[in-house]
């Protein structure tokens, strides 16, 4: 417990954290302000869902890029990039015109791809023996603390000042945070500069893509995280329009439904931290996980009005705790897997396969439900054998010997 008390971990760790919450929030953030700000940018309040895809699409692209950036900038000069790119995204939003709307989501796309590759990077350079799966999973509470931080911050700014005024909140925090780089340790020599790879010798996208795949562990890690994160980002997208549709909530029921998801999610992201690696492998608990998703979400399936809201809480809690605490797991056992150095490449691969899920399965729920005359059994179906598949492959690599 004292080598996570060192400065040397705990300010790093810190400061990577605010600037997760940061790009998080700015992207959240933009579907939490376009509905209200529709009218005035020329678009129509559904369009959020474009501009979302079109955020974690640019993801793809700038996250299998963040070996070279490290190489040729540092982890400290990325991170100085990735909050200048959501700063010129709030003004490009805040011009109000589809165009820029656009361009908006594209930057903060630039911003979200990087995010995880080169925290990963710098975690996995200072975390102490046996404790960077809870580092990794205390940086990842910052994705759903983002998010909770858009829905409680825009909400009352867009009405006391308008969602313009409301969105300067984004080029603040990227002016005030980047401070925390040279405060918190980023710049220090063994974190950023020494040994930094030559960026001749970074590997590019397809580099990044070919360590993702290079073993079989790796690969089906990989491959796991692409089916996990889309059948959860799927279930966050329907969750609360399933459970007022069938009539078992109301809307502020099933809000608050929501809700318990994320913190449970939260909880669970630092309890699998405290235990992988010392008191049970990461490779298993991310297994554990995935299994649990796939029972909640068959419990879910089964909603009726014949369930008390308790038990209902119950199974949503519990599928808070698996389906949303498992991120920072994956990224401790990529970053274990990788080759030496390779850290960001191998995380930056993996994270266009996870991008990809999450990019590709709500649609496809959507066009089910089209198909099925909004039948949730669909749904339901193919997240759970999203979820399975996903424990199928874990266990698959877990017992491999590469």
């Amino acid at each position: 417990m004292h080598d996570l008390l060192d400065r040397r971990v705990l300010t790093p760790l810190i400061a990577i954290t605010l600037m997760q919450s940061a790009i998080v929030m700015s992207s959240y953030g933009i579907t939490v302000v376009v509905p209200d700000a529709a009218g005035d940018i020329g678009i129509r309040p559904e369009w959020v869902g474009y501009l979302f895809a079109t955020i974690y699409a640019t993801a793809s692209l700038s996250g299998v890029l963040s070996g070279r950036m490290i190489a040729a900038w540092g982890a400290a000069g990325a991170y100085r990039l990735m909050m200048a790119a959501i700063a010129l995204g709030a003004f490009a939003l805040m011009g109000a015109t589809p165009l820029l709307a656009f361009l908006s989501a594209a930057l903060l796309g630039l911003a979200t791809g990087p995010m995880n590759p080169v925290g990963s990077h710098v975690l996995a350079r200072i975390s102490p023996p046996g404790w960077a799966a809870f580092i990794f999973s205390v940086k990842q509470c910052a994705t759903p603390g983002g998010g909770a931080l858009a829905g409680i911050l825009f909400p009352p700014l867009v009405l006391i000042w308008g969602w313009q005024n409301a969105f300067l909140i984004i080029p603040v925090a990227a002016v005030l945070f980047p401070l925390a780089i040279r405060f918190c340790g980023l710049d220090s020599d063994t974190e950023t500069t020494v040994n930094k790879p030559d960026p001749s010798q970074a590997g590019g996208a397809f580099e990044s893509l070919r360590l993702s795949l290079a073993t079989r562990r790796i690969a089906a890690t990989s491959m796991a995280c692409m089916l996990f994160a889309g059948s959860q980002v799927a279930l966050i997208a329907f969750l609360v329009v399933y459970l007022w549709q069938i009539g078992v909530m109301s809307v502020a029921q099933a809000g608050l439904a929501f809700s318990l998801f994320h913190a449970s999610g939260v909880a669970a992201r630092l309890v699998f931290g405290w235990f992988a690696e010392r008191r049970i492998s990461s490779a298993a608990l991310l297994v554990f996980s995935a299994c649990g998703m796939a029972v909640s979400l068959i419990a879910m399936a089964s909603f009726s009005t014949e369930w008390s809201l308790w038990a209902m809480f119950t199974v949503i809690a519990f599928a808070g705790c698996t389906g949303n605490g498992w991120v920072g797991l994956l990224f401790a056992e990529l970053a274990r897997l990788a080759p030496e150095g390779k850290t960001a490449d191998v995380t930056g691969g993996a994270q266009v396969f996870m991008y990809a899920g999450v990019f590709v399965t709500p649609l496809v729920c959507s066009a089910a439900l089209d198909l099925t005359g909004g039948n949730y059994d669909a749904v339901f179906a193919i997240l759970t054998c999203l979820a399975v598949a996903a424990a199928a492959l874990l266990e698959w690599g877990r017992r491999g010997t590469d």
